[in-house]
């Protein structure tokens, strides 16, 4: 029946002997050894100074190093930069090397006006090509002389003959344009000139804004002297700078922009002039000429004609 009974229950442990005397006592000696070293405090270290010495010595290592480097990166940013190089594209058309004599000193006032007219208009037109460009290697320019023939292309160059003239008062000239060259209005040109025979009458020019009947601006490179003219009914003077360029059987080298009313002029890589014409002319032809009033004959030599359309850029300040 006993045994029964405890089969029945789902309670097993009440068939399970208590614990005896002695299991509690072992019990309760265990959970005070435990308690006594859980409750036990640690012991607290001391330090010395010496005992840091080592990381505060590689601190200060490091803090001359950032120092060093810092005092090193101003000092370089004081001294002067080295020039870096500028490789600069060769023109599509081979030019020579010429050696250009710069213009005499120029009035600072008038080269500042042509500088600050000219400054954003070659800045706009450094990587363009020219609009028309000739080297006068060969006859592809197609350039027509009005007036007598003339042998034209010599050595690379272009030759203008001007005859003698018939008194000391009158000018003969002689001039070629080509049908080839677009008219531009607004334009950039550059050309080099010199004279081959000439006498104290006897210039080249570059003309431009040429119209019909002749109409045209011209820039007269002759004896020690530089002028632009506005050629119509008769010519008007509307440009001659107090300091020329030197004789002009050297090789000048001429640069004009003609945008709206005002025209800069430099020379020589010098600029020397803003021109302002209230009335300017409309044409956009280019002609080479060679003019002459003495009783000798002047030759004229052009090379290296560029010229680029700036009519599409906005008219600088």
């Amino acid at each position: 029946m006993e045994k029964q009974y405890y089969l029945g229950r789902p309670q097993w442990h009440s068939a399970t002997n208590p614990p005896t005397v002695g299991q509690l006592q072992l019990l309760v000696e265990r959970v005070q050894a435990v308690r006594a070293v859980s409750i036990s405090k640690p012991k607290r270290m001391r330090l010395a100074w010496f005992d840091f010495a080592p990381s505060v010595l590689i601190v200060l290592g490091l803090l001359v190093g950032l120092v060093s480097i810092v005092a090193s990166a101003q000092l370089g940013l004081l001294r002067s930069p080295t020039p870096i190089p500028i490789a600069v594209a060769a023109s599509a058309t081979p030019t020579q090397t010429r050696t250009l004599i710069p213009s005499r000193a120029i009035p600072s006032s008038a080269a500042d006006q042509a500088r600050t007219f000219a400054v954003p208009i070659l800045a706009a037109i450094a990587n363009k090509p020219p609009n028309f460009q000739d080297d006068f290697s060969n006859q592809g320019g197609g350039w027509k002389f009005f007036g007598q023939d003339q042998p034209g292309y010599i050595d690379g160059e272009f030759s203008v003959i001007a005859p003698p003239a018939a008194t000391s008062s009158e000018y003969s000239c002689s001039g070629a344009s080509s049908p080839r060259l677009p008219e531009f209005p607004d334009l950039l040109l550059e050309i080099d000139g010199r004279a081959v025979l000439s006498s104290q009458g006897g210039d080249w020019q570059a003309q431009f804004r040429v119209g019909q009947n002749g109409v045209s601006y011209a820039l007269r490179i002759g004896q020690g002297y530089l002028i632009l003219l506005r050629n119509e009914s008769q010519q008007t003077r509307i440009f001659s700078p107090e300091y020329a360029l030197q004789q002009p059987s050297d090789w000048n080298r001429v640069q004009i922009i003609a945008k709206g009313s005002r025209i800069a002029i430099s020379a020589n890589g010098e600029p020397i002039a803003l021109v302002v014409d209230p009335q300017p002319l409309q044409g956009g032809g280019v002609s080479l000429v060679v003019c002459n009033n003495s009783s000798t004959q002047a030759e004229g030599r052009f090379d290296n004609l560029k010229i680029w359309d700036i009519s599409d850029l906005p008219s600088p300040p």
